[in-house]
């Protein structure tokens, strides 16, 4: 199977190359070197592997994405990511084989991970692409295969601050990670690389190595200057694809791929509004009372008399409004924060300043559960399909809720993220 891949610039094409998706070459080895590694389309080192890729993502190798070449990460150019949100997704890494320096490595003893990152991104909270490592985690001899991968989602950039069209810098192992398959490090409570290493001590580095972006938002930027274990790698345009190599031997079977994810659900029609009731008529007035009679002799029990129709009840006057319910004529002249997490939680707190019983969790990008669940009494706060924002958990570990309730079913909000959820909030 051979998928090819364009490579053309930031705003057009104007080269092309086919990449293999089962080509296995020898990778550099992982010492220090004194300049950075040059990868080009035709550098075999880095390929798109096609197991981990679905959809139509595309990969180019391209100038910019900055125009003024001193503010590039390094050199003029940079691998330049497309990515469509839902069930697409895309590896770039190094296959790996039992002649690469890299095979069966100890995780534990691999020396810098880091990478720079431009998000361009227009109009959505993009996931960025992150450092993955397929690995054998009871070591090559035993197997247990599974994936390591790097969240830039939730960790910090060397400089401390996320910013759309900018380099950022990220310094893997100073960030958190998950593993595949396994029951320590899940994507739901990922952990430092300390934290991973000694959750699996005897992983071994497997099939690849490199660049990856999840099933998650779409994205569209840029990745340049990968560090792996010490060996500096400088994405840039040009150059003409050599010969392919001989082939590599067999290697095992990967892991196997992620289920697809069901589309969402379509929005939900607005309810009509409630007629009014009308005002409840008049009490009659009662009759005086008649004089008494003289008592009379007992005659004989005359027949009954029919039983007169029931009058019509008279109309209903309308239904007073619970005060508790009233927005307040106080209040600040707008709420926000600075993203949408942070603005439902500003109303959460404006709402209810000493927290609620019940807190609802509703999608982020899916609004329909959360306009449908606006009567309740609760905050309604925003999380991503399948992670819990760090501000979400905090504001629930200071208000400790009593129940936690997601709107939708697990393709909205995931198990994971609920028991994350309830967790922070000390619900057992």
């Amino acid at each position: 199977m051979r998928i090819a891949h364009h490579f053309r610039g930031w705003k057009g094409g104007a080269l092309a190359a086919a990449a293999s998706a089962v080509l296995v070459i020898p990778m550099l080895a992982s010492a220090q070197a004194a300049d950075p590694v040059q990868v080009t389309p035709a550098s075999p080192e880095w390929q798109l592997i096609s197991r981990n890729t679905i959809g139509s993502p595309s990969v180019t190798f391209a100038s910019g994405p900055v125009a003024d070449s001193e503010l590039q990460a390094f050199g003029i150019g940079s691998l330049h990511l497309q990515v469509g949100g839902g069930d697409e997704k895309v590896a770039y890494a190094m296959p790996l084989s039992e002649a690469s320096p890299l095979w069966g490595k100890p995780v534990s003893e691999l020396g810098d991970i880091s990478y720079r990152v431009y998000d361009g991104t227009e109009g959505v909270d993009a996931a960025l692409p992150g450092i993955q490592i397929e690995v054998a985690r009871s070591g090559l001899e035993v197997g247990d295969y599974a994936t390591f991968g790097f969240l830039p989602g939730q960790s910090d950039p060397v400089d401390g601050e996320r910013n759309l069209k900018h380099w950022e810098e990220y310094d893997a192992k100073a960030g958190m990670w998950f593993s595949t398959n396994g029951n320590e490090c899940r994507n739901s409570d990922p952990c430092t690389w300390e934290g991973l290493t000694a959750a699996y001590p005897d992983a071994e580095v497997w099939f690849s190595a490199g660049i990856s972006k999840g099933r998650d938002t779409a994205f569209s930027g840029a990745v340049d200057y990968v560090v792996f274990d010490g060996v500096q790698y400088d994405f840039e345009p040009g150059g003409q694809q050599g010969p392919m190599g001989p082939e590599g031997p067999e290697g095992p079977q990967g892991p196997q791929g992620e289920t697809g994810l069901t589309g969402p659900a379509g929005p939900k029609g607005e309810q009509g509004e409630t007629g009014l009731t009308g005002p409840a008529g008049p009490k009659g007035d009662q009759g005086g009372e008649g004089p008494q009679g003289e008592p009379g002799e007992q005659g004989d029990a005359g027949p009954a008399g029919a039983t007169g129709p029931v009058g019509p009840a008279g109309p209903q006057g309308p239904a007073g409004q619970d005060a508790d319910l009233m927005p307040s004529a106080d209040g600040p002249d707008r709420l926000s924060g600075k993203d949408r997490y942070e603005t439902a939680i500003a109303v959460a707190k404006f709402r209810f300043p000493d927290g609620s019983p019940a807190v609802y969790l509703a999608r982020n990008d899916e609004f329909a559960d959360s306009l449908a669940a606006n009567t309740l009494l609760g905050p309604i706060l925003l999380v991503r399909s399948c992670d819990l924002p760090v501000v979400v958990k905090q504001y629930l570990a200071e208000t400790t809720p009593q129940r936690v309730t997601a709107l939708g079913g697990t393709n909205a909000v995931c198990d994971d993220v609920l028991d994350e959820a309830k967790a922070a909030a000390g619900i057992n």
